[in-house]
């Protein structure tokens, strides 16, 4: 009886352990399967391999049950649950790692707004928030300028206590609060580096404080879609976007590369774009601002706008945030690069003081907060915005140069996990997966030292500073206005780069063996005569025949309002004021018509004066009279 007992107890683990194995094979090649693309002749190979080892184990098990073999049986056991156990293993760590990559694609991402105010406010929490004027944006599906703060409203029931005064884009809002024709607003919470680049704002960081803040997580607004795979082994163009931001991944547009990448010549080529450039902003009626305010209006905003000024399709973006790329080149273990200037620059925490980031100049590894700290600052270098952009794509070189090297299983599985919580895009898990092959390729050509080695061709748009004046926020406010020629340039070198034109022979080259050999930064040293934007200029004090020479010369009727004067130290035809503001962009003025005031000398002589004071007797002295005239060109 006891005999019976243990054969069905052997029979029963043999069959459990047969059992193990099969759902251990399933999982494995379930986990196999999910890694589309990724070599899949050797992907089918390994599942053929699993389904022949469990017909295999199929078999002894069959043959096992009809046994009074004991050792042989457990034998067969154990090796079933060793192989169980090796398949579990292997789909925990294809799994482990398809997790991260399958979440850097976000469905849903959170968003954050905020109620702020002047740090010379009373105002110091929600509860003081009564009888208040508080701007809020007028585009109900704005996220950050709408949605958030209307159930901050709700849920502090500040609807009866106040004004709101809605607003058709931030900066007159923010405008309005320095001017304190308003007590507070709502906007995102990572407002700062939105404005700080205007010099009346350049210090919003400690001029504001935040009262409340409110995050949300809710699917992803206004990015970029497209509706097929894109083949990754042929040439493709990337919007890559650094958000200045250490908790959301809400595009900012701090910092805008457009990158291109060739898989078969394995060279890519980066574009800092200064954020601001003046350019079109698609999602505001294409009215000419800085490139940065597109991001407001999301991705797909940033994308048109940029697509619209270089004639490129973009085929993906991508988003990665401060704390992505602290964490980044951290795992790294530092990168290398050539730090052009010394300069001090505030943390990832937006800390100075003890907290500052300090580097000197030259040849240096820089870890996480030092490498962010040199692809942010802008403040003291010569070409301000235009060196920055050159510094971030050195630092981009450096993370690639030094992530060939990784060999480590969990220093990549640390990476990729950083990246999916501090990245966004809109590659399908799919196409991520198919970066696998340029990876490889990368890999291999750098044990070959006759190969051609993976390379980052540098860009550099240059252009001119102006102040234009924005009748939004009612200020003059810097611009950068790029070169047409220059850009140009670059654009030719994208396409060649995407297989759009062919390349031109290069029929001369000079060199000397005595100077350093330095790479060429396309688009650098090319200016255009004609790149500058015509600004209205600023007529106040001076002689009206100016204006009327402008006028003439620019195809624009003026129109001369004389005002009366008796001051004795007023000039005639001294213009007083123009109704259009100084450094207006001209392209802006449709109609071509400008309006002046000027002086015109009240001349009275002896007889009139006589009747004037008989008049005065009689009655008040009428208003100085206003005279008009209209002057065409």
């Amino acid at each position: 009886m006891a005999r019976k007992r243990k054969k069905k107890i052997r029979k029963m683990m043999l069959v459990l352990a047969f059992l193990l194995l099969l759902l251990a094979s399933i999982y494995l090649s379930y986990t196999i399967l999910l890694y589309k693309s990724i070599e899949t002749f050797i992907r089918y190979a390994v599942i053929g391999l699993i389904t022949s080892i469990d017909i295999l184990f199929l078999l002894l098990t069959i043959k096992f049950l009809k046994t009074k073999k004991i050792i042989k049986t457990f034998f067969i056991i154990i090796l079933m649950i060793i192989l169980a156990s090796g398949f579990i293993y292997g789909a925990y760590q294809l799994k482990r790692f398809y997790k991260p990559i399958s979440n850097i694609n976000k469905t849903y991402i959170t968003y954050s707004s905020s109620l702020i105010t002047l740090n010379s406010s009373k105002i110091n929490e929600i509860s003081d928030v009564k009888n208040l004027k508080i701007g809020i944006l007028d585009d109900n599906s704005s996220v950050e300028g709408f949605i958030i703060p209307d159930e901050i409203i709700k849920d502090n029931n500040l609807k009866n206590n106040n004004t709101f005064l809605e607003y058709e884009d931030f900066l007159p809002m923010i405008n309005d609060l320095y001017d304190k024709k308003i007590d507070a607003l709502f906007i995102k919470t990572e407002f700062q580096s939105q404005f700080n680049s205007i010099d009346k704002y350049e210090n919003i960081e400690n001029d504001t404080k935040i009262i409340i803040t409110k995050n949300k997580k809710m699917e992803k607004q206004n990015y970029i879609e497209r509706d097929k795979f894109i083949d990754i082994t042929k040439p493709f163009t990337m919007l890559v976007l650094g958000v200045d931001s250490t908790t959301s991944l809400g595009a900012n547009g701090d910092s805008i590369m457009l990158v291109t990448f060739n898989p078969n010549t394995l060279n890519a080529t980066i574009l800092s774009i200064p954020r601001d450039t003046y350019v079109p902003i698609s999602c505001r009626g294409n009215r000419e601002f800085k490139i940065n305010a597109s991001s407001w209006g999301g991705e797909a905003c940033m994308e048109k706008t940029i697509t619209n000024l270089t004639g490129i399709k973009i085929d993906y973006y991508v988003l990665i945030n401060f704390t992505g790329m602290v964490k980044l080149v951290d795992m790294l273990g530092g990168v290398e690069v050539d730090v052009p200037i010394k300069f001090c620059e505030q943390n990832s925490k937006r800390q100075f003081g003890k907290n500052e980031i300090c580097l000197n100049k030259g040849l240096q590894k820089l870890n996480g907060e030092q490498a962010l700290a040199l692809s942010r600052h802008r403040k003291t270098l010569p070409t301000g915005d235009l060196q920055r952009g050159l510094n971030q794509q050195l630092v981009v070189q450096a993370m690639i140069n030094k992530a060939k090297d990784i060999k480590d299983i969990n220093t990549i599985y640390n990476i990729l996990d950083a990246i999916s919580k501090n990245m966004d895009t809109n590659l399908t898990t799919n196409e991520i997966l198919s970066f696998y092959e340029i990876i490889k390729k990368i890999y291999m050509n750098s044990k070959d030292v006759d190969s051609n080695q993976f390379y980052i061709q540098q860009m550099y748009l240059e252009g001119s500073d102006a102040r234009i004046y924005d009748s939004g926020s009612g200020l003059s406010l810097y611009n950068f206005i790029y070169s047409k020629d220059s850009l140009n340039a670059i654009i030719k070198t994208m396409k060649i780069n995407l297989g759009l034109i062919k390349p031109e022979p290069i029929k001369k080259i000079s060199f000397s063996i005595n100077k350093p050999y330095e790479p060429t930064i396309i688009g650098k040293g090319i200016k255009s005569s004609n790149s500058g934007i015509k600004t209205l200029p600023n007529f106040v004090g001076k002689n009206k025949q100016e204006a009327l020479t402008w006028g003439n010369q620019n195809g624009f009727i003026i129109t001369i309002v004389e005002i009366l004067s008796t001051n004795s130290s007023d000039i005639e035809g001294t213009i007083l004021t123009q109704d259009i503001p100084a450094a207006t962009a001209i392209n802006n003025i449709s109609n071509k018509k400008i309006t002046i005031n000027v002086i015109k000398k009240n001349k009275i002589d002896d007889k009139d004066k006589d009747n004037n004071d008989d008049k005065d007797d009689e009655e008040e002295t009428e208003e100085d009279d206003i005279d008009i005239d209209i002057l065409n060109p």
